[in-house]
């Protein structure tokens, strides 16, 4: 509905020029989740093991989590001691939340899926921000992991692809 958003889908697709009318009825485009209705975007827990909880935004209560269970923007994840969690964004992206951590599903304008308060996040593809950086896969088949030190730092390591790091005004790229 609005011609002046154009750049944010061509962004996400494709298309061999800048024009909006090579979009042709009977295409199929890819539009960004930020664009997408507040309740579309979600993420789906695919599995867990141990004691996993979860919070809703509106709520001070943590809650058994469960396989399947659907997440909002501003849902907690909390990892107990020996439990592990994994999660399936709508941009399928996707998270393992390590044990003894803590995530914040993250609201659009962040421009990041999670919020890592606490513990270790192994991602792939999936933009994360902590308390002193963000991170930012720079290539498809990005791997890596993220951990927050007790000295609120953080520490990042590439398995595969590349990663920005971006603390402090200043970016890092991590192969």
């Amino acid at each position: 509905k609005d011609p002046k958003r154009w750049p944010e889908i061509l962004k996400y697709n494709e298309l061999p020029t800048d024009d909006p009318t090579v979009a042709l009825p009977g295409m199929t485009l890819r539009v960004p989740v930020v664009l997408i209705k507040e309740a579309m975007r979600s993420a789906h827990m695919l599995g867990l093991s141990g004691e996993v909880l979860y919070r809703r935004k509106e709520t001070s209560d943590w809650t058994g989590a469960s396989v399947g269970l659907e997440l909002f923007p501003a849902d907690s994840v909390r990892t107990m001691r020996l439990s592990e969690a994994n999660l399936r964004f709508a941009t399928g992206e996707t998270i393992d939340v390590r044990e003894n951590s803590l995530i914040i599903l993250a609201p659009p304008r962040l421009d990041v899926e999670a919020r890592l308060l606490k513990g270790e996040v192994h991602a792939r593809r999936s933009r994360l921000l902590t308390a002193s950086a963000r991170v930012v896969p720079k290539s498809r088949d990005t791997e890596y992991s993220t951990r927050v030190l007790e000295v609120l730092r953080t520490l990042v390591q590439v398995y595969a692809g590349e990663a920005s790091v971006e603390a402090h005004g200043k970016a890092v790229d991590v192969p």
